[in-house]
């Protein structure tokens, strides 16, 4: 592929061994992108996966589009492909070569030459922090770690939180809990977070929110996360989620990283 998009380093990783996950990378000679899907939550399974109509999308934008006209057509083609009870949504990290910026929708990081800057929901951190609680009190009670890890009470709690939030996502108001993501229906603007890359930025990495540090390099990112799990496999402490690493799951999330030269 002749792409203007140089791509330095690129990885994707489920958190299960099972399946392939929900986190994408896509790229075309304009645009590239990191698509992580949210965890399903209700039962049933849509035609196609969230994050794979999105690639599709970014597939057929055409090279000229701006940001704001691909992100219509994003929606546009999310409208057409999910059933209007879907609850199904994902975030999106984007950059264009053409806008040379860079548009946020949902979570994840990106760090530009070092500059870093992360997005979540107020509610899914807001949950993440009461599970931390349950688990750390049910610790200090003498529950072990590994029962913990089996049959995660902590996310048993926060569930109907995190199984409701397609309510809160979306909403054009203010509101606390109000948040933004891909689904079938248009995003307000509110919720679109736009980054100028500077004319003399050297790169720009784009990571979904497996990482909980979107750093310099795929290897140190890595060794970032694989410290945290392993001091932390419940990730109640420096870095609480609304889950832990399941015995049979290698991580706490799908994991998606992507880094690319902006310049000479």
């Amino acid at each position: 592929m002749n792409s203007e998009v140089n791509v330095l380093e690129s990885f994707v990783m489920p958190k299960s061994p099972d399946g392939p996950g929900d986190d994408r990378i896509v790229l075309t000679d304009t645009y590239a992108a990191v698509v992580d899907g949210a965890t399903r939550k209700h039962p049933g399974h849509p035609r196609k996966r969230t994050c794979d109509v999105i690639c599709d999308a970014i597939r057929e934008l055409p090279n000229s589009a701006d940001l704001e006209s691909a992100l219509g057509y994003i929606s546009a083609y999310l409208a057409a492909s999910l059933s209007q009870d879907s609850t199904e949504s994902a975030s999106l990290m984007i950059y264009s070569e053409i806008d040379r910026r860079i548009l946020v929708v949902g979570s994840g990081s990106v760090n530009i030459d070092g500059r870093r800057r992360k997005f979540g929901s107020a509610h899914e951190q807001s949950a993440a922090r009461i599970r931390a609680a349950y688990l750390q009190e049910l610790l200090l009670q003498g529950v072990p770690e590994n029962e913990l890890l089996a049959d995660d009470p902590g996310r048993k709690l926060i569930f109907p939180v995190l199984a409701n939030e397609y309510l809160l996502r979306n909403v054009d108001k203010d509101g606390e809990y109000y948040f933004g993501a891909l689904d079938n229906k248009p995003v307000p603007k509110r919720f679109l977070n736009f980054i100028d890359v500077p004319i003399d930025a050297k790169y720009v990495c784009l990571a979904s929110d497996g990482y909980p540090n979107c750093l310099e390099t795929l290897e140190l990112s890595n060794r970032d996360v694989e410290n945290a799990i392993a001091e932390d496999p419940l990730m109640i402490g420096s870095y609480p989620m609304t889950k832990g690493v399941t015995p049979s799951n290698c991580s706490f999330d799908d994991r998606a990283y992507l880094r690319i030269r902006v310049g000479d």
